[in-house]
This record gives C-alpha cells, sequence and structure tokens, in this order.
C-alpha cells in the first residue's frame, strides 16, 4: 500500500491504527491480508498465519 520511497517513515503504522480504529469497522471478526514481503511488519499488529488455510479459496483475475 505504501509507495516504496515513502517506506519506514511510519505511514504503514499510521495507516492501519487509522483502519483499525475506524468505527464503521469495529464489528469485523475477521481481517484477512496478503503480502509478498511485510509479514513480520503485520506480525506486529496480531496477524498469524491461516489456522486453517485448507478452507480458504480465491480468484485470481489478471
Amino acid at each position: 500500500m505504501i509507495d516504496n520511497k515513502y517506506r519506514h517513515k511510519g505511514l504503514g503504522v499510521w495507516f492501519l491504527k487509522c483502519i483499525f480504529k475506524h468505527p464503521d469497522l469495529q464489528n469485523l471478526r475477521r481481517w484477512c491480508l496478503a503480502t509478498n514481503d511485510a509479514h513480520e511488519f503485520y506480525k506486529k499488529f496480531g496477524f498469524k498465519n491461516l489456522i486453517k488455510p485448507e478452507i480458504f479459496m480465491e480468484i485470481i483475475k489478471s
């Protein structure tokens, strides 16, 4: 989500905090995301690997 030239300046942390505080999102029971290279960053916010990855499906359109 953050352009490479703006990374490591706290924008990602700020962005996630804003999303998690948004009133319309307070009743969500599950948050999912996909990342190629930021697993450690998202772990700081409580994200973990899927407990049951075998129950998730996806469609990828090019």
